[in-house]
């Protein structure tokens, strides 16, 4: 019976040691593995590869001849790739690169050092791939899906660089004579966005700012404008290897201030209906407060204050003007309708039934019932003639 207690006490203690034992080895194996890091630890969009790298210092008189990384993708596969990791400088540090991180997820990295007898590690490390949120303005990747900037809003526009070869596209009215400041702004550290202006052909490029690795610095482009047109701004990374949604910038459109302003806002849509118009251009006929209206149909712009007329254009379209006041510091709401050209029955829309009408004008045989919208004639002569019946025909046959 002594005997037996006796080994299970020597059970036990061994046991205990070899407990012991490993717990000693693994603080051993922890010290001599450490500090693991992927580099970008964020993958965006079309980025695909990181940099794989740990700090290995062995035990004296223990040689390291493998190093590895075990990736653990976020749908996990029967087998997981392994990248062999090389000091190639000698100080301690393994490093590899994997270039197929494909999937949209979370990945863990599992880093070994293996030496004769053993192996340290796992260590972990993690690394996560995400599609990059694009900005409110997406999508805006050329002059054709420009989204409007108002001039000297209070707010600027926030936007980012969300993929590779992103740029961002803006228009405005600009008035003749006025000097105009784009101006970048709030860049994030690795964002040095390019201002380039082009002309209302969106083909044509006007200026482009002198960019000197500035990342993360305001950027400013001054112009005086030539010509009272529509003008396009394009906006991209001067270093085009950086992109993601924190590859951030504020963006406004500035011109100069007398100190007195008020605002000027409201929505453009075709009349009778709740169609907005985009691109529309409004601006006072006495002043140089201008707005290109956007994607919504809204505009609005600043102005001093005072009696002005209110001028709204747009190819195909009647011009509008209306009588506004503004007011210092307040807020005034005007909401425009517009009448396309040659819909002379006012159902805002061109087809044979104006075409009809015209010609019954022209043949003096419209009834008394008929409506008839003088405004919405050719050649602004206030008259409905055979002008109009033609170009009615040739834009419901798509010719115009």
């Amino acid at each position: 019976m002594k005997q037996k207690n006796f080994l299970n006490i020597g059970t036990k203690a061994a046991l205990v040691f070899s407990i012991l034992i490993f717990t000693v080895c693994s603080v051993i194996a922890e010290d001599s593995i450490t500090n693991p890091e992927i580099v970008p630890s964020n993958l965006y969009g079309e980025n695909r590869t990181a940099i794989l790298q740990i700090h290995v210092n062995p035990q004296d008189g223990i040689k390291i001849p493998n190093v590895r990384a075990e990736i653990i993708a976020p749908v996990p596969a029967s087998q997981y790739p392994v990248v062999s990791l090389e000091d190639d400088n000698n100080d301690g540090i393994y490093k590899g690169v994997y270039t197929e991180f494909n999937q949209q997820g979370d990945y863990i990295i599992l880093f070994y050092a293996d030496y004769n007898g053993g192996t340290y590690g796992p260590v972990q490390g993690t690394l996560s791939k995400t599609e990059p949120a694009a900005d409110d303005y997406e999508d805006d990747d050329t002059y054709i899906r420009a989204r409007s900037i108002f001039i000297n809003t209070p707010e600027s526009q926030h936007h980012n660089f969300h993929k590779s070869g992103d740029s961002d596209w803006v228009m405005f009215y600009g008035i003749s004579g006025v000097q105009y400041t784009v101006r970048v702004d709030n860049q994030s550290d690795i964002s040095d966005a390019v201002i380039e202006i082009y002309k209302p052909d969106g083909q044509t490029l006007i200026l482009k700012s002198e960019n000197n690795n500035t990342a993360g610095f305001s950027n400013s482009l001054y112009w005086s404008c030539p010509e009272t047109e529509v003008y396009f701004v394009k906006l991209y990374n001067l270093n085009l290897d950086y992109y993601g949604e924190t590859v951030s910038y504020d963006l406004e459109v500035i011109r100069p201030e007398a100190g007195d302003e008020g605002y000027i806002w409201g929505t453009v849509t075709i009349k009778n209906t709740d169609s907005n118009i985009y691109k529309a251009r409004i601006k006072t006929k006495e002043g140089s407060g201008s707005a290109a209206s956007d994607k919504d149909g809204i505009y609005e712009f600043k102005e001093e204050e005072g009696n002005y007329t209110l001028e709204a254009e747009l190819e195909g379209y009647v011009k509008i003007e209306l009588p506004v006041v503004i007011e210092k510091t307040k807020r005034t709401t005007i909401n425009i309708e517009m009448i396309p050209i040659g819909d002379i029955n006012g159902d805002s829309t061109i087809g044979l039934a104006d075409a009809i009408l015209a010609l019954q004008i022209i043949s003096d045989s419209t009834e008394i019932s008929d409506i008839i919208i003088l405004q919405a004639e050719v050649n602004e002569d206030m008259r409905i003639g055979l002008e109009d019946a033609i170009y009615i025909l040739r834009k419901t046959a798509g010719m115009l």
